[in-house]
């Protein structure tokens, strides 16, 4: 997962997705949050060559295979905060990639260069609220309760801009390809994503598929910052054989 994602997962407010990574757990997190004395922000777009070229993880003397730290800079309303999140990176055994642990938070000093960068409200998560131009139906067979968690912190990740770390994971396909049916629809959308409300629920549905048994096409509506409910829609494939669950995304789209 690239570092500012992770910055922008502090920005949405999705502890849950940075604590089931490993490392510190969620109520540790909002400890660290918490001091930083203000809400966090996603980084504003300015910041990102900064950020990319600065924030470089070091290697850890003594450990083998090699694992990496850095500090990941935080940003609240005024600009960057005075913490950061220090960062852990563990190889996972596939090559050239790592599992990312919040290991702290520590002071730091804003360097002169992100001087006056500060973030776009129309970009920032708000919470998701229900407007709608024409009623929603609640459908007759919406995604099950067990499913929900792992499908919600994808969504998060999506919100987040994390499509590099969900397309190794095999969640998402072809990113930045011909047959990108994920980011380029969200860049090319005129709102942001942000995470679910609660009532996103009650409008999704699910039906089996002929893949075969324990195989299941899932489609839910999606949430932006400024319309709330958008005409954006998630389709998926879910794989669920009484053991695991695995969320395969098939496109967003304008429905």
């Amino acid at each position: 997962m690239p570092l500012a994602v992770l910055s922008n997962l502090f920005g949405s407010d999705d502890l849950d997705a940075i604590a089931h990574a490993g490392g510190l757990s969620r109520v540790e997190l909002e400890a660290g949050v918490k001091a930083v004395g203000a809400p966090l922000r996603r980084l504003p777009e300015q910041a990102l060559p900064w950020f990319e070229s600065s924030v470089r993880p070091r290697s850890v003397p003594g450990t083998d295979p090699v694992e990496y730290e850095a500090l990941v800079p935080l940003w609240t309303d005024t600009g960057m905060a005075g913490r950061a999140a220090r960062v852990r990176l563990v190889p996972s055994g596939f090559e050239s990639t790592f599992r990312r642990h919040v290991i702290g938070f520590e002071d730091v000093v804003a360097p002169p260069e992100v001087t006056g960068m500060v973030p776009d409200p129309a970009r920032q998560p708000r919470p998701p609220e229900v407007r709608l131009t024409e009623p929603l139906v609640p459908m007759e067979h919406p995604v099950p309760e067990g499913w929900r968690p792992l499908i919600r912190r994808m969504v998060d990740r999506l919100a987040a801009g994390d499509y590099e770390g969900l397309e190794r994971e095999g969640v998402i396909t072809h990113v930045g390809g011909p047959g990108d049916m994920v980011r380029s629809n969200l860049k090319a959308y005129h709102d942001s994503l942000v995470p679910l409300p609660p009532q996103a629920w009650a409008w999704s549905d699910h039906l089996p598929v002929y893949a075969g048994p324990g195989v299941y096409h899932v489609t839910l509506p999606l949430w932006t910052a400024v319309e709330g409910v958008s005409d954006l829609t998630l389709t998926a494939e879910v794989h669920d054989d009484d053991t695991s669950v695995r969320v395969v995304v098939t496109s967003v789209h304008v429905l």
